[in-house]
This record gives structure tokens, C-alpha cells and sequence, in this order.
């Protein structure tokens, strides 16, 4: 299965009355399921970066909830998103939902908060 991204095109188009109408027909580019993957990949990477919480041990935690391993495991974020979807078979879909999903518990949950420790068992 393909992905589709939509890309706003660069070329407006200015209409007598001097306003500007976006193009009917918006450029699309696919993304394979690897592609796919990265792209989640690196954005939970980003957000757990951007947060300061990558711990390589569950001691060096503030506070700890049941989501949290005790170490960080060995496979990288990336690795894990495509063995996850290798076997548990589900659609790309899946994916971005996961990342909707964290965005709409971080804006409803004051205490959420991705880190190294638990983005695994989240996802």
C-alpha cells in the first residue's frame, strides 16, 4: 500500500478581481510503508528529543508510570515501528493515527509526555 502526501504547489494563480486562488489540483507524492515508517521514526524521535526525556535507565526518572521499561531497549524506535508492522499485519493507516493520537492525549493530558523508556510500549 502507497501513501499519499499532499504537497501545496508552488504556482498560484492571481485572478482579475486581484485575488489568489489556490490551484484545483494539488501535486501528490507516494510514500512506500518504509518510507512511511521513517517518517513516523523520526518524528517520535523529534518529539522525544525536543522534550529533553531520552533516559537510558528507568533510576534516572522524575517518576515512573507503568508505561516505562526499567532501560531502554536495544532496537532503535524505527526498527520496532517495522517489526510492528510486519507482524501484526495492519495498515499504514495505523501509523499516522498513532501520531494523532499522541498529539491529541498530549493536549488533553498535562502529564504525557513521550521518553525513551516508554514511546515503546505506547505505540
Amino acid at each position: 500500500m502507497a501513501y499519499i502526501l499532499v504537497e501545496p504547489d508552488s504556482e498560484q494563480v492571481s485572478s482579475s478581481s486581484g485575488v489568489t486562488e489556490i490551484p484545483q489540483k494539488p501535486q501528490k507524492t507516494s510514500l512506500t510503508r518504509k518510507e512511511l515508517i521513517d517518517v513516523v521514526a523520526q518524528i517520535l524521535e523529534n518529539m522525544i528529543a525536543e522534550a529533553g526525556q531520552n533516559y537510558s535507565d528507568g533510576n534516572e526518572m522524575p517518576t515512573k508510570t507503568m508505561f516505562h521499561a526499567e532501560k531502554e531497549p536495544s532496537i532503535s524506535i524505527r526498527d520496532y515501528l517495522i517489526r510492528f508492522g510486519s507482524y501484526s499485519d495492519c495498515d499504514d493507516d495505523v501509523f499516522v493515527y498513532a501520531l494523532i493520537y499522541f498529539d491529541k492525549i498530549g493536549e488533553n493530558v498535562l502529564e504525557f509526555m513521550l521518553d525513551s523508556l516508554n514511546v515503546y510500549r505506547y505505540v
